[in-house]
C-alpha cells in the first residue's frame, strides 16, 4: 500500500479524495492510504522526515501556503517527491504552477473538477506506479524500464503521462532540467496532435478558424467526444528507458496523416503557422524520429544525459 499524503485544511477536499482513493484502489494494482496534514508546519515536517513519492498539495488553503512549500522544495531537494498532484482554485492559479519547470508537478486539477480528473490520474500513476515509487535509479541501470499508457482524449491525462516519464528520467539523473523542459513540449505536442488529428479528424482548416475565433482547442476536443465512437478512442504512449538512451512511441486509432510533407528539407518551421510544429520541434530536438506507412504511429528516442541536437 502507498501512502499519500494530502497536505490541506479542508475537510472537504479530504473527503473526496478519501472516496475517489477507495474506488480507485479497488480496480487497480496500487492501493492508497491517505495521510492528511493540515497544517504548513506540520507538512514541513513530515516532508523532511517521511520523505513522501507522491504527495497532493492543496493550493487553496491558506494555512498551507502550496507556494511556500514549493520554495523549500527548490532549496532542499531531499524533501521534493517524485510526483506532485497539484490542487486549485483558478485557471490563474494553475498557469501560475504551470510557469515552474523544477517542480516535480503530475498533474494540476481544479477544485471544481477533482471528481472528474483526480480518478484518471490516479489510475495512471497506478498502473505506472514504477516511475513514481521506485527508488531512484542511477546511471548504472542494469535493465530497461518500460511500461505504457492509454490515455483517452483528455488533456490533463495526456499532461500526466508525461509529467510522469519527464520527472522520472530528471529525478534520475538521466536527464538535465533543460532537457526534462523540451522533452516534455515535443510529447505533448506529439500527444495532442494524435488526439486532435488523429482520435478527432480535426482537419488543418477547421482549427485554424476555431483558434483564430479565440477559443481553446480542448473545447472543440470536447465536442467532437460528444460522439461515443470519438469518445472511445484512446492514444497509446509507450516508454522505453535504458542506460544510454529513452525511446517513446505514440500510436493514435486515426486514420492517418501525410506526414512526409512536413519532414522535407525544405519546409520551414515559421511556415506552418499552427500546424506541424511539434513534428518540426521533436525532429530538431530528438534523434531518430520516424513514422509508420500511414501515420497513425511516431516513434522518436533522446539519449540519456545528453544535449539534443540543435
Amino acid at each position: 500500500m502507498k501512502v499519500l499524503p494530502i497536505l490541506s485544511s479542508s475537510s472537504e477536499l479530504v473527503k473526496a479524495v478519501s472516496d475517489i482513493a477507495a474506488m480507485t484502489s479497488q480496480s487497480d494494482t496500487v492501493k492508497y492510504r491517505l495521510r492528511h496534514i493540515p497544517d504548513y508546519h506540520d507538512s514541513i515536517d513530515f516532508l523532511r522526515e517521511g520523505r513522501p513519492k507522491l504527495v497532493l498539495i492543496d493550493f487553496t488553503s491558506g494555512s498551507i501556503n502550496g507556494f511556500k512549500i514549493l520554495d523549500l522544495m527548490f532549496a532542499d531537494r531531499h524533501i521534493s517527491p517524485h510526483g506532485i498532484i497539484a490542487v486549485c482554485e483558478s485557471r490563474k492559479t494553475s498557469k501560475k504552477l504551470e510557469a515552474i519547470p523544477g517542480a516535480n508537478l503530475i498533474a494540476i486539477i481544479l477544485e471544481s473538477e477533482i471528481k472528474d480528473r483526480l480518478p484518471p490520474v490516479l489510475e495512471i500513476i497506478s498502473k505506472n506506479h514504477q516511475l513514481v515509487f521506485q527508488t531512484v535509479i542511477s546511471l548504472n541501470l542494469s535493465e530497461n524500464i518500460s511500461g505504457s499508457f492509454r490515455v483517452f482524449n483528455e488533456r490533463t491525462e495526456l499532461e500526466c503521462c508525461v509529467n510522469l516519464v519527464c520527472n522520472f528520467l530528471c529525478n534520475a539523473d538521466l536527464l538535465t532540467l533543460e532537457n526534462k523542459y523540451r522533452l516534455k513540449v515535443s510529447l505533448l505536442e506529439l500527444l495532442l496532435n494524435a488526439v486532435e488529428h488523429g482520435n478527432c479528424h480535426i482537419n488543418f482548416d477547421e482549427k485554424n478558424a476555431w483558434l483564430e475565433s479565440g477559443r481553446a482547442i480542448e473545447d472543440l476536443i470536447h465536442i467532437k467526444c460528444l460522439d461515443p465512437h470519438v469518445a472511445n478512442k484512446t492514444v497509446i504512449f509507450k516508454y522505453d528507458i535504458n542506460p544510454t538512451y529513452s525511446r517513446f512511441t505514440i500510436t493514435d486509432e486515426g486514420s492517418g496523416f501525410d506526414w512526409r510533407r512536413f519532414l522535407k528539407p525544405e519546409i520551414k518551421e515559421s511556415s506552418l503557422r499552427l500546424h506541424g510544429r511539434g513534428i518540426m520541434l521533436t525532429k530538431r530536438l530528438m534523434e531518430d524520429l520516424s513514422y509508420n506507412e500511414v501515420g497513425n504511429e511516431v516513434s522518436f528516442k533522446i539519449g540519456n544525459r545528453s544535449v539534443p541536437k540543435n
